[in-house]
């Protein structure tokens, strides 16, 4: 429901009018478009976090800082991270040739790594994260409420034009539609 603005389950957003007047949905504080792909993003990188050393939550953070190709970035910061690791470990020349095998592996694997993110980053380009849709859509519906305001009931048709759009962004990208 729209109407009553002091309801519990009231999205939490902000947008050019204000509070959002939508339902947040169930487990959120926020409704499709302002914050389910933020809960999506945070649960896939909570699996990462859980198998990283706390010190090395932040170093990982800042190597893999963007959106596109976000899990092959992630394998080459951790690839990367176990680099830095084993040249800390180097104490004398001769942990250096004993280092050199295993860092050459190391060096390689991220090679490859970045050369298969150039090429996908290469071939989709063109194409926006689902993020940047739901943001682009977040932007469309305050545009419309603009426009729409003066209307008599006009949270009920932006209710249904913003599911509309939540619908055909999760469905973009997915190859069984």
């Amino acid at each position: 429901m729209l109407h009553d603005l002091d309801r519990s389950n009231r999205c939490q957003g902000i947008n050019t009018n204000g509070q959002c007047l939508r339902d947040a949905q169930p487990g959120s504080d926020y409704c499709m478009i302002h914050g389910s792909h933020k809960d999506l993003a945070a649960e896939q990188n909570k699996s990462l976090y859980q198998l990283l050393k706390v010190k090395d939550r932040a170093r990982l953070a800042s190597l893999s800082e963007h959106e596109s190709i976000k899990t092959l970035r992630d394998e080459i910061s951790i690839a990367r991270m176990l680099i830095e690791e084993r040249f800390n470990l180097i104490q004398n020349e001769s942990d250096i040739l004993t280092a050199c095998g295993p860092l050459n592996s190391l060096l390689l694997t991220v090679e490859r790594l970045v050369n298969s993110a150039h090429k996908l980053e290469q071939n989709l380009g063109s194409l926006l994260a689902k993020p940047s849709l739901l943001s682009l859509g977040n932007e469309l519906v305050a545009i419309i409420i603009d426009e729409l305001k003066n209307i008599p009931d006009y949270e009920v048709i932006v209710d249904r034009i913003s599911n509309r759009l939540v619908q055909a962004i999760a469905k973009a990208g997915n190859s069984s539609n």
